[in-house]
């Protein structure tokens, strides 16, 4: 039987007041120190309320206090621990108990906190299961239907992704940042879903969701996430007051891809190129994750700070002890990303850059990085809630690292084969459109296309369908996972003969890769950012003939390449001298011009 404090304590945390149940909870525990359901309850309490490194005590003290408790109790304790870990980012520790949990007790809550475990750890494969399990069980559930829809983007199916978590938010809390944060990101990624949505397409590209939409929702997460860092407690916390000092300023690139990722291709060339005698340089990795690209990219900053666990205040303290002037956050609204540290104005002047395609409308984010052929001037600067600040170049710099495979002799076929290494994500249905019209153009012509999760059966058969929705058969998509190591994934490039790009999301690295192993690349161009990147990076590489204006524009540069054996050859033997000696990939100039912006920035931008 329960006591009075802790039926109580039950009622208010059914009703979510978890700031309500914590002095009830603590009463008992003051009486009865051994009471694991109290433990329990604490735990969770405290991490409803954002306080998970003191959550953790008590989590493994209900675990600790009743080892032989049924499996359901232990199960539903696992549960709580691993979600507790997951908030702390240590995802080995979340997954050992999400696993635990799962075992004792296959409920679809204990296989929703595996799956999103999962996903925290970038381990898609492992998440499409569970969740899918999870949502068989469950899916009116709001963070189950969720994680669902997140693993549906991941296998290729945005437009699903974006309709499931939209219904998830309605019936779930939506002033929660979690729903209004994955809606805004899935925005980029899908077409329009029709006239009877909120998400309607752009006055001039019917592939592409309208702008002034996306900078609604942007608006909107911007807000729910910064009320609930206020309600924490968020206030400027920087200490730099020499403003005038003529000292090197100290600036900060804070990322979770200080790893094996694309974005370290782009990061690399600043870290080593940004001139020392203006600019002391420091590396803030927030991922738990490392490898030997992690210590090649320690090694070029001037400081390195790994923070493997963190809330949005202990990281935003973090980057105040090292008293930065300028702030560059890198991950926008991806997952993992330190956004919310910047509620805390940890630096005078912040600046998003590189890792997302759009504005966050964060009213501490002093302005965004972009270039002119990305962001033409005029209209994309109403797009943006933040002021722009347009490189006079190319807005990155591609360095691929020493370890660059010799371009491949080519086999010769009988058959023209295209390809994409893109993130299925990216696989929105203009995009299957725009493929699947390639391939009836070009009879007899292939498509091999490389994801990290076509060794899952499940995600093999989402792209198939979808193929076979537009009449293009199961024999002529060939599907590669994941491969051993980056040289291998390079040399699948000398098995296509022409890539094709994504499309509204188009292709960053992949545009660059393609070119650096011989391979023309089409890419199609819109009217927003995430549709221009390929502009930017093939018009300044010297290759604006692979630039697509539409649709019809796209098939046609794919077909006429496909029947010109003597151009094709040409491209395969040029293109990667022609990229590496292209303004896209010189480092010493590009960390110039980009140190120049840095000290506009902090010129111009109000403290």
């Amino acid at each position: 039987m329960l006591s009075p404090a802790m039926t109580k304590a039950d009622n208010l945390l059914a009703q979510g007041r978890y700031a309500d149940a914590h002095p009830l909870l603590l009463q008992q525990l003051r009486s009865k120190p051994n009471d694991a359901l109290a433990h329990e309850w604490m735990a969770a309490a405290l991490l409803f309320t954002a306080r998970p490194d003191a959550a953790l005590f008590h989590a493994q003290r209900a675990l600790a206090l009743e080892p032989h408790a049924d499996a359901t109790t232990q199960g539903r304790r696992h549960e709580l621990a691993a979600n507790i870990f997951g908030a702390l980012t240590k995802p080995a520790e979340a997954l050992a108990h999400a696993r635990k949990a799962v075992e004792l007790s296959p409920t679809a809550q204990a296989l929703n906190v595996l799956a999103a475990v999962n996903l925290m750890g970038d381990n898609k494969a492992g998440a499409l299961e569970p969740a899918t399990r999870a949502y068989a069980l469950e899916p009116a559930e709001p963070t189950i239907a969720l994680n669902y829809a997140g693993v549906l983007a991941e296998i290729g199916k945005p437009e699903e992704s974006l309709r499931i978590t939209m219904g998830a938010m309605n019936a779930g809390n939506q002033a929660d940042p979690v729903f209004t944060e994955r809606i805004t990101t899935l925005l980029h990624y899908t077409t329009p879903l029709g006239p009877t949505t909120p998400f309607t397409a752009s006055a001039t590209d019917a592939d592409i969701i309208d702008p002034t939409v996306k900078l609604a929702w942007t608006k909107r997460w911007s807000s729910h996430v910064t009320a609930v860092q206020k309600s924490l407690g968020a206030k400027p916390l920087t200490r730099v007051r020499d403003f005038a000092a003529t000292r090197p300023f100290r600036i900060a690139f804070m990322s979770a891809d200080f790893r094996s990722h694309s974005c370290a291709f782009f990061l690399r060339p600043l870290l080593k190129h940004l001139p020392r005698d203006r600019f002391h340089v420091t590396g803030v990795h927030i991922s738990a994750r490392k490898d030997a690209v992690t210590q090649e990219l320690a090694a070029l900053c001037d400081t390195f700070v790994h923070v493997p666990t963190w809330t949005a205040q202990s990281l935003a303290q973090k980057i105040v002890d090292h008293n930065i002037d300028i702030l560059i956050e890198c991950g926008g609204f991806t997952t993992g990303s330190g956004i919310a540290a910047c509620c805390w104005q940890p630096a005078p002047v912040q600046l998003s850059y590189l890792g997302y395609p759009a504005g966050t409308a964060m009213q501490t984010i002093n302005a965004r990085i972009v270039d002119t052929l990305t962001d033409p001037p005029g209209t994309s600067d109403a797009h943006c809630a933040e002021p722009l600040l347009r490189t006079p170049g190319c807005f990155v710099c591609f360095d691929p690292g020493p370890d660059i495979p010799p371009l491949a002799t080519r086999t010769p076929t009988n058959h023209i084969t295209f390809g994409s290494f893109s993130a299925t994500s990216k696989f929105s249905r203009a995009t299957y459109d725009m493929w699947s019209a390639v391939l009836r153009e070009v009879p007899n012509s292939r498509m091999l296309i490389k994801g990290a999760l076509f060794d899952e059966p499940a995600a093999r058969n989402a792209v198939h369908a979808e193929f076979a929705q537009r009449s293009i058969p199961h024999d002529r998509i060939e599907l590669v996972g994941r491969l051993a190591n980056p040289r291998d994934h390079l040399n699948l490039y000398s098995r296509v003969d022409i890539a094709l790009d994504t499309y509204p999301y188009v292709g960053t690295t992949t545009i660059c890769e393609s070119l650096l192993m011989g391979v023309p690349i089409i890419s199609r161009a819109g009217d927003q950012h995430v549709s221009r990147v390929g502009v930017s990076l093939l018009t300044h590489a010297g290759c604006p003939e692979f630039i697509a204006k539409d649709a019809s524009d796209f098939t046609r540069i794919a077909t006429q390449l496909a029947h010109d054996d003597t151009r094709r050859a040409t491209y395969h033997a040029t293109l990667r001298d022609k990229l590496l000696t292209s303004p896209v990939c010189q480092a010493t100039s590009f960390a110039q011009y980009f140190g120049e912006l840095l000290s506009t920035a902090w010129r111009t931008s109000p403290r």
